[in-house]
């Protein structure tokens, strides 16, 4: 008991602030904090609402109604208690996820008018690392706060890592010589439950810009809150 009492009159367990902190201190400690799993309710919820797409398979909600009990939901009979921590095989739900939806989601948003869409107000597909880095910047910082939550300058180490990676996954393709099309033997992208998805992808921006929603999806923050 004198233990505990000690414990909670320490200046640690007390603590409501920290002197100032370098970069590297948080990156270290970005995931630590007070953020909850969601359910598979909750996240199908969240998927849908922010991106306007439903994962399904059939009529059946692949988070929900597939992998609901994988991924830490219940029965009410034999499992009544959800999962509050992500394990290994849950974490195979959430890469699942991030690889199903990210093109169909994509593909969808640029079948829209630029006011219409909920993730890429700011580009088309014709806009390029080399000649938009101003809006491809402006749209990564809108990508960040709608998927995760996160409020960031222009100029801010975050933005910047993400532009660089949309540039590199672009040069990649290019120096491929990957083909128009969206779809390929070796890239699926499952656009069923999508209206007019975008399936031509000239300038290699749509998959470039798929491989960073599918990073993002992945991401603490948008599975937790």
């Amino acid at each position: 008991k004198d233990l505990l009492v000690d414990l909670t009159l320490s200046d640690h367990f007390r603590a409501n602030a920290v002197d100032a902190i370098t970069s590297a201190q948080e990156t270290e400690l970005d995931q630590i904090g007070t953020g909850k799993l969601l359910t598979p309710e909750q996240l199908n919820r969240k998927l849908e609402s922010i991106t306007g797409f439903r994962w399904d398979y059939g009529s059946f909600s692949a988070l929900e109604q597939v992998y609901g009990l994988i991924y830490g939901g219940i029965d009410s009979f034999g499992i009544t208690e959800r999962a509050t921590d992500l394990t290994t095989l849950m974490s195979t739900v959430v890469t699942a996820m991030a690889n199903e939806v990210s093109c169909p989601i994509t593909a969808q948003e640029f079948g829209l008018t630029q006011s219409q869409r909920k993730l890429f107000p700011f580009v088309e597909l014709t806009s390029l690392p080399t000649n938009s880095e101003t809006a491809i910047r402006s749209n990564i910082q809108h990508l960040h706060s709608t998927l995760l939550g996160e409020e960031l300058a222009i100029n801010d180490a975050e933005i910047d890592a993400t532009f660089d990676l949309f540039s590199a996954i672009w040069n990649a393709r290019l120096a491929a010589n990957k083909g128009s099309s969206v779809i390929s033997d070796s890239e699926i992208c499952i656009t069923d439950n999508v209206t007019n998805p975008v399936l031509t992808d000239p300038n290699q921006t749509l998959r470039s810009w798929t491989a960073i929603v599918n990073y993002m999806i992945r991401d603490y923050k948008f599975i937790h809150e």
